[in-house]
Protein backbone atom coordinates (compact mmCIF):
# COMPACT_ATOMS: atom_id res chain seq x y z
CA UNK A 1 0.00 0.00 0.00
CA UNK A 2 1.33 3.49 -1.23
CA UNK A 3 1.64 6.28 1.71
CA UNK A 4 -0.09 9.54 0.81
CA UNK A 5 1.82 12.97 1.64
CA UNK A 6 -0.29 16.10 2.65
CA UNK A 7 -0.16 18.46 -0.07
CA UNK A 8 -0.98 21.51 0.99
CA UNK A 9 2.05 24.18 1.34
CA UNK A 10 0.13 25.66 3.85
CA UNK A 11 -0.17 23.72 7.47
CA UNK A 12 -2.31 25.27 10.19
CA UNK A 13 -1.04 23.98 13.33
CA UNK A 14 -3.94 23.24 15.51
CA UNK A 15 -5.16 21.25 19.03
CA UNK A 16 -8.09 20.85 20.85
CA UNK A 17 -7.05 22.53 23.78
CA UNK A 18 -5.02 25.30 21.71
CA UNK A 19 -7.57 26.86 19.35
CA UNK A 20 -9.08 23.52 17.46
CA UNK A 21 -11.74 25.17 17.52
CA UNK A 22 -10.46 28.60 15.84
CA UNK A 23 -8.02 26.85 13.76
CA UNK A 24 -11.15 24.39 12.36
CA UNK A 25 -12.97 26.99 11.14
CA UNK A 26 -10.07 28.30 9.23
CA UNK A 27 -9.72 25.33 7.48
CA UNK A 28 -13.54 25.53 6.51
CA UNK A 29 -13.15 28.61 5.14
CA UNK A 30 -10.29 27.69 3.27
CA UNK A 31 -11.64 24.78 2.15
CA UNK A 32 -14.35 26.77 0.28
CA UNK A 33 -12.30 28.89 -1.31
CA UNK A 34 -10.47 25.89 -2.69
CA UNK A 35 -7.62 26.35 -1.18
CA UNK A 36 -5.19 23.43 0.18
CA UNK A 37 -4.03 23.10 3.62
CA UNK A 38 -3.10 20.89 5.85
CA UNK A 39 -4.07 20.44 9.81
CA UNK A 40 -1.17 19.77 11.53
CA UNK A 41 -2.52 18.83 15.20
CA UNK A 42 0.10 20.24 17.90
CA UNK A 43 0.96 16.41 19.16
CA UNK A 44 2.59 15.11 15.47
CA UNK A 45 4.42 19.01 14.64
CA UNK A 46 7.56 17.58 14.27
CA UNK A 47 10.39 18.58 11.93
CA UNK A 48 9.53 15.72 9.33
CA UNK A 49 5.62 16.81 9.90
CA UNK A 50 6.44 20.26 8.35
CA UNK A 51 8.24 18.85 5.62
CA UNK A 52 6.53 20.39 2.07
CA UNK A 53 5.06 22.90 3.97
CA UNK A 54 5.94 26.52 2.63
CA UNK A 55 3.75 28.36 5.42
CA UNK A 56 2.73 27.67 8.99
CA UNK A 57 0.07 28.82 10.86
CA UNK A 58 0.70 28.87 14.53
CA UNK A 59 -2.70 29.44 16.47
CA UNK A 60 -1.76 28.89 20.01
CA UNK A 61 2.41 29.31 20.07
CA UNK A 62 2.32 29.37 23.83
CA UNK A 63 1.32 25.25 23.60
CA UNK A 64 4.51 24.31 21.69
CA UNK A 65 6.97 22.43 24.46
CA UNK A 66 10.48 23.74 23.75
CA UNK A 67 11.04 20.92 20.75
CA UNK A 68 8.62 21.67 18.78
CA UNK A 69 9.68 25.69 19.56
CA UNK A 70 12.82 24.76 18.04
CA UNK A 71 11.36 22.48 15.09
CA UNK A 72 9.24 25.85 14.20
CA UNK A 73 12.07 28.22 13.96
CA UNK A 74 14.34 25.38 11.98
CA UNK A 75 11.54 25.73 9.51
CA UNK A 76 11.66 29.34 9.38
CA UNK A 77 15.48 29.47 9.23
CA UNK A 78 15.39 27.34 6.33
CA UNK A 79 12.93 29.77 4.43
CA UNK A 80 9.52 29.27 5.37
CA UNK A 81 7.17 31.77 6.94
CA UNK A 82 5.65 31.59 10.23
CA UNK A 83 2.84 33.24 11.34
CA UNK A 84 1.84 33.83 14.82
CA UNK A 85 -1.18 35.49 14.98
CA UNK A 86 -2.29 36.98 18.49
CA UNK A 87 -3.73 35.10 21.47
CA UNK A 88 -7.11 34.01 20.87
CA UNK A 89 -9.12 36.22 23.07
CA UNK A 90 -6.77 38.75 23.01
CA UNK A 91 -7.27 42.60 21.25
CA UNK A 92 -5.70 45.07 20.68
CA UNK A 93 -5.06 48.27 23.07
CA UNK A 94 -5.87 50.36 20.93
CA UNK A 95 -7.69 51.14 17.45
CA UNK A 96 -4.16 52.10 15.85
CA UNK A 97 -2.82 48.26 17.02
CA UNK A 98 -5.41 46.37 15.05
Amino acid sequence: MASVSPYGELAIIEDARSGGLLSSGLLDMLAVQHTAARALPTRRLSSESLHGARVVLNVDASSLVERQRKDIEDFASGGGKVVNPPPVGASPKSPRER
